[in-house]
């Protein structure tokens, strides 16, 4: 089995173009040019979107390529303090005209026990510390049995945008 995985070769596209975005890190203001604050388990960083940026999930890069079509633009994992600590959300993003940051969490692994228990902690922190999901945090749920739904996360990301 280890042979025929290493026979098989990566896929490559050429880097899309969304309305002014380019993999020119001197174009972007998204992760690449504002440095990377999250150290956790930085080896995980192996899915990348259309220009080129490094995520832990393939939600993740379907929800980062969902940004970029909206031209939205946003940081990966950016540090955010909260009254229980310090959690790094998945997306923070700052709608034009608006000084408050908006956060996207993707949680894709909920059939994992750990994962779950992190998530619930998480989305408590996000509750004491005042913020509202559906206003100012967007949670998206992927367990093992269902998958991913992009039609439905397109919704929801447009009504939250």
């Amino acid at each position: 089995m280890d042979s025929v995985r290493a026979s098989l070769k990566p896929v490559y596209r050429e880097p899309l173009l969304y309305n002014g975005f380019t993999n020119d890190s001197n174009a972007l203001t998204s992760s690449n040019t504002r440095g990377y604050e999250n150290q956790f388990h930085t080896e995980a960083l192996i899915h990348k979107n259309s220009i080129g940026e490094a995520f832990r999930s393939k939600g993740e890069v379907q929800v980062s390529e969902l940004l970029l079509n909206r031209k939205v633009e946003y940081v990966y994992e950016p540090k955010l303090s909260l009254p229980d600590g310090i959690v790094y959300p998945d997306f923070e993003i700052k709608l034009p005209g608006s000084t408050q940051s908006k956060y996207i969490e993707y949680c894709g692994m909920l059939e994992n026990d750990s994962y779950l228990e992190r998530t619930i902690k998480k989305i408590r922190s996000y509750l004491r510390g005042g913020k509202k999901i559906g206003r100012d945090v967007l949670f998206f749920f992927e367990d093992g049995d269902n998958g991913m739904d992009l039609q439905l996360i397109r919704r929801d990301l447009e009504s939250f945008l």
